[in-house]
């Protein structure tokens, strides 16, 4: 019994980083102003995201989810359209650690500071103790989220992504996974 009260706490723990970002943020946003300006062309932003990772319908081994860390390149080529490039690192159970790199598409909603988008990214990557092994991984990952931009150079949101990935080992396997991140990023 003392092995599933630990097991419990450990869970409750990685959760809570997320929730004092998400409370954060949404007091970042009820306090800020709503005359910033959209992401420029041309313009580079960097930024990091904390968030929960859950696996979904998989025969791998190894823990059910873990809490991530990510950072993240975004260099907009017009008000729409995004080159991005990020890392993840898993910090708890089966630990992943992954190179992503893709295009968002924002969509405009006149004079608001909330621009929503969607994304698409091919990641590769590593996941380390499954169930003893480290195995190379490589996928597809779709997301959408919204970017509250509470100054010009400034910027809090959040990401929902799912992605698919195979593993690359004599038993490939393939399986998803459901991410949420809280998001912050800066202007360079």
């Amino acid at each position: 019994m003392p092995v599933l009260a630990l097991a419990g706490k450990r869970e409750c723990a990685m959760h809570v980083p997320t929730s004092l970002v998400v409370c954060l943020t949404l007091t970042a946003i009820a306090s800020a102003p709503t005359t910033a300006r959209a992401k420029e062309p041309g313009s580079l932003w960097l930024g990091g995201a904390i968030g929960p990772s859950f696996k979904v319908g998989s025969r791998l081994g190894g823990s059910g989810g873990n809490l991530s860390l990510a950072g993240q390149a975004e260099y907009t080529l017009d008000p729409k359209v995004s080159v991005i490039a990020g890392l993840t690192l898993g910090l708890a159970g089966t630990v992943p650690l992954q190179l992503r790199a893709g295009g968002r598409y924002r969509v405009s909603i006149s004079k608001m500071p909330i621009r929503p988008y969607g994304q698409a990214e091919l990641v590769v990557g590593r996941l380390f103790d499954v169930i003893g092994a480290n195995l190379t991984v490589y996928g597809l990952r779709l997301g959408g989220g919204a970017d509250f931009m509470l100054r010009p150079q400034v910027a809090v949101g959040g990401l929902v992504a799912y992605q698919l990935a195979r593993t690359v080992s004599d038993r490939p396997t393939v399986f998803g996974s459901f991410e949420l991140f809280a998001t912050a990023s800066m202007r360079f």
